[in-house]
C-alpha cells in the first residue's frame, strides 16, 4: 500500500492524480459558495411598504425587487458591503449590509411629478426629452368612440405622428 501511494507504478500516479483532482473540485466548490442571504423591508416616510422597489448589490448586476409587503431576500457575495435601493419618485439610498434584517426608509424625491415625462420605454425629466410631447387628459379620451385604449391614442389626438423621441442622459 505504501508503494502505491508514493507513486511506484502507474496505479500510484493515477491515485495521486485522482486525489489532486478531488481536492481541486472540493476547493473550487467552497470558494464559489461564498454567498450570504440579505433580507430586509423597504418603507416610505409613513412606514408604508414600497412595492416593487429595486434592491441591488452595489457594483454588481445582482438584484431583486420588493414584494407586496415591501420585503426582499437577496443572495449577495460575502465580499459585498453595500446595497442600493431605488424607486421612482424616491431618492436612491445606499445602505450597509448586515447579518440582521435591514429596515430601509426611502424619502420622497424633490422632483415634482409634473417634471417627469412617461416615455414609451421608461421615464425621464421633462428638460431631458427632445421631441414632441403630447398631453392627454380624460376629456379628450371621453369624446372618442373607441373600444380599446390603443385606438383612442391615435391620430388626430396625438400630433405629430411618427416623430421619434429621445432623451439626454
Amino acid at each position: 500500500m505504501k508503494n502505491i501511494l508514493h507513486g511506484n507504478g502507474s496505479l500510484g500516479r493515477k491515485i495521486q492524480y485522482l486525489l489532486l483532482m478531488t481536492l481541486f473540485v472540493v476547493q473550487s466548490t467552497l470558494s464559489f459558495a461564498q454567498n450570504r442571504t440579505v433580507t430586509g423591508v423597504v418603507v416610505d416616510e409613513k412606514d408604508e411598504p414600497i412595492i416593487g422597489a429595486n434592491v441591488t448589490v452595489k457594483g454588481t448586476a445582482k438584484g431583486t425587487i420588493t414584494d407586496l409587503d415591501g420585503k426582499f431576500v437577496l443572495s449577495a457575495p460575502k465580499s459585498a458591503k453595500l446595497l442600493e435601493v431605488s424607486f421612482i419618485g424616491y431618492n436612491t439610498q445606499t445602505v450597509t449590509i448586515t447579518d440582521k434584517t435591514l429596515q430601509i426608509k426611502l424619502s420622497e424625491s424633490a422632483i415634482a411629478l409634473d417634471e417627469v415625462v412617461a416615455i414609451g420605454y421608461g421615464s425621464a425629466k421633462k428638460g431631458n426629452v427632445t421631441g414632441a410631447i403630447a398631453k392627454v387628459n380624460a376629456e379628450k379620451l371621453e369624446d372618442r368612440a373607441s373600444t380599446n385604449i390603443a385606438s383612442s391614442l391615435q391620430f388626430p389626438l396625438l400630433i405629430p405622428i411618427g416623430l421619434t423621441m429621445s432623451y439626454k442622459i
